[in-house]
């Protein structure tokens, strides 16, 4: 009976421990805390500060990014994790990727690629200016088929190189045909063809207001003629409304595009 309570006394012990080890983790994780890929002293692309991949891959892959760079203008960070406490995958790379302002800031070309190991987690996140050569499904293609299998048996080193590899050739595809294109501010003769028609179409509302108003009083007897004032002031606000909210409509529509769609 002692021996039981002596055992279940160790377990517990054990198990508290485990528990502090792993909320001690969590809480002393921080983004801040990541290696940056680039330092006073470093130029590399590949935060490895808890040595998961080993130095030859670390070296390796620091040379396939700089040699991609160099061709291509676009900027690919690497970072690999044993823990990030609270935050998957997805949230450090997002975090990371506005920290160190990944890409070129004309083209926006930059992808981070993030893998935590305890949560066996890996994720890649392209700035617009990738997101023709590196869409969604290929992003979830090279989780899936190409790292996975070398991650699940624990070889994070060639599992990387060969996710670098293939996010190497599809990006040196799409900048040999279209290359990277900078961003064009928005400029006010963009906008100057949304604010004509505004202008054109107010005023054809204001003149088509005049005239029905005019009729109204000239063609009916006074019941009938403030009958039909209030009926067509009525329908007046629905148009003028309408005159307002189309243009303004329009030009969020021009704006959108030109921020996200254009200098892909």
């Amino acid at each position: 009976m002692i021996k039981q309570i002596h055992i279940t006394l160790k377990f517990s012990l054990l198990f508290s421990f485990v528990l502090i080890l792993n909320q001690s983790i969590a809480q002393s994780f921080s983004i801040d805390n990541v290696k940056p890929i680039k330092t006073a002293t470093s130029n590399s692309y590949v935060s490895n500060q808890d040595n998961i991949l080993s130095e030859n891959a670390y070296n390796l892959l620091n040379q396939k990014l700089d040699s991609l760079e160099k061709a291509t203008t676009a900027q690919v960070a690497v970072v690999a994790l044993q823990s990030s406490g609270e935050m998957d995958a997805r949230e450090v790379s997002m975090e990371l990727f506005e920290k160190w302002k990944v890409g070129q800031k004309e083209s926006n070309n930059g992808l981070i690629v993030v893998l935590v190991v305890d949560r066996r987690e890996v994720f890649i996140r392209t700035g617009y200016g990738l997101e023709g050569a590196i869409t969604d499904a290929k992003s979830t293609q090279i989780v899936n088929r190409i790292m996975a299998p070398y991650f699940k048996k624990g070889d994070w080193d060639n599992g990387m190189i060969a996710a670098i590899d293939e996010i190497s050739l599809l990006i040196n595809e799409e900048y040999a045909t279209e290359g990277f294109a900078k961003k064009e501010p928005v400029t006010f003769e963009d906008v100057l063809p949304f604010i004509s028609g505004y202008l054109i179409l107010s005023i054809v509302l204001i003149i088509l207001a005049f005239i029905f108003t005019t009729k109204a009083h000239s063609k009916y007897s006074i019941s009938q003629k403030d009958d039909k004032i209030r009926a067509f002031n009525k329908a007046a606000k629905g148009w003028y409304l309408l005159g307002i909210l189309f243009p303004v409509m329009l030009i969020t529509i021009f704006l959108w595009y030109k921020l996200y769609f254009k200098p892909r």
